[in-house]
């Protein structure tokens, strides 16, 4: 883990709370850039947010490699969400039970472990 990461996502933290979204997205960009999943995760929420799927799965997918388990979770919904196929729905739903499973377990022996942060 490398400390200047986490300043970056920080930063982009108090940003965001601010309601300032293009630096909060410069800095955890800053911060995606160095592979730090929690940062790409939160470059996924945004984009999310601004209806931009393709850029929202493409940072999800990202934060989801290097282990953020809410990435994997959104994603999960996404494919849920994305197709009245009962089996695409079951698929999301196996892949949603997954994730909180792992989450669990992950909590319990460790509840500070960054893959659970956002």
């Amino acid at each position: 883990m490398n400390d200047d990461q986490e300043a970056m996502f920080a930063i982009g933290k108090l940003y965001l709370i601010q309601d300032n979204w293009i630096k909060a997205h410069d800095w955890f960009m800053s911060a995606a850039k160095k592979n730090y999943a929690p940062a790409a995760y939160r470059l996924g929420w945004m984009e999310t947010r601004k209806g931009n799927v393709n850029a929202s799965n493409e940072w999800l997918n990202k934060a989801a490699k290097y282990g953020n388990l809410r990435a994997e979770r959104d994603l999960a919904i996404a494919y849920f969400r994305s197709d009245f196929n009962p089996l695409k729905r079951l698929l999301g739903l196996w892949k949603l039970a997954k994730v909180f499973t792992k989450a669990l377990k992950i909590s319990y022996t460790d509840p500070k472990d960054e893959r659970l942060l956002f």
